[in-house]
C-alpha cells in the first residue's frame, strides 16, 4: 500500500472512532433524558393521585356539610312544632285557670272547705 492511502485509512479509522464516540456520548444523553423522563412521569402520578385524595376529600366533606345542614333544617322544625304545642298547651292552662277561678269554695260551720 502506498502511504497517501494508509494515511486516509487512519484518517478514516479516526473518523470512525470519534462517530463511535459520539454516538456513545448521544446514547448516554438519551438514558439520562429517559431518565429523567421516568421521574417526571411518577412525580406527575404522585400529584395526580394526591389531586383524586383531596378531590375525594372534598366530595366527603360537602355530603357531611349537605348532611348537618338537612339534620339542622330538621331539628328547627320539630322545635318549632314543640313551641306550637307549648304554647297550645300554655293557652289551655291558662283558660282552665280562669274557668276554675269562676268556683267559690265555702266554708261549713266548721270551718272546713265543701
Amino acid at each position: 500500500m502506498s502511504r497517501q492511502r494508509v494515511v486516509l485509512l487512519h484518517d478514516a479509522l479516526d473518523g470512525v472512532d470519534k462517530i463511535i464516540e459520539s454516538i456513545d456520548e448521544v446514547s448516554t444523553m438519551v438514558q439520562e433524558i429517559d431518565a429523567g423522563a421516568k421521574s417526571v412521569t411518577e412525580v406527575v402520578k404522585r400529584v395526580v393521585a394526591g389531586m383524586d385524595e383531596v378531590a375525594s376529600i372534598s366530595e366527603e366533606s360537602a355530603s357531611a356539610a349537605e348532611e348537618s345542614s338537612s339534620s339542622v333544617e330538621e331539628q328547627t322544625s320539630t322545635i318549632q312544632e314543640l313551641t306550637s304545642e307549648a304554647q297550645g298547651l300554655a293557652d289551655v292552662a291558662h283558660e282552665l285557670m280562669e274557668g276554675l277561678n269562676k268556683f267559690t269554695v265555702s266554708e261549713d260551720e266548721h270551718g272546713h272547705d265543701r
